[in-house]
């Protein structure tokens, strides 16, 4: 039996369709207004819920305070490393 084709699903690209969304009170996520309905029932019973998403101005604020990340040569961890493994060995020597 071959598979049967569907169609792919509609997304909300029109500015009418993206205006009927309902926004969850409690994820804050936006649904269409039938998918809400059931979403809703069920979000406001989950305990453990993850945070919502940032809002622009966090991302913004976060990214404008990263400091740029320094990276140490290769090296300087390799010989730190071996150091460390040499001076047990001299260690037991003693």
């Amino acid at each position: 039996m071959a598979p049967v084709e569907q169609p792919p699903k509609e997304r909300p690209t029109t500015p009418s369709k993206i205006a009927e969304r309902i926004e969850c009170q409690y994820c804050k996520r936006k649904f269409n207004p039938k998918a809400a309905e059931r979403h809703i029932s069920i979000c406001k019973d989950i305990k453990n819920r993850p945070k919502p998403p940032p809002s622009k101005e966090e991302v913004e604020e976060k990214s404008r305070l990263r400091s740029p990340l320094i990276a140490r040569p290769r090296s300087a961890v390799r010989e730190r490393s071996d150091e460390a493994n040499l001076s047990h060995i001299n260690e037991d020597l003693n």
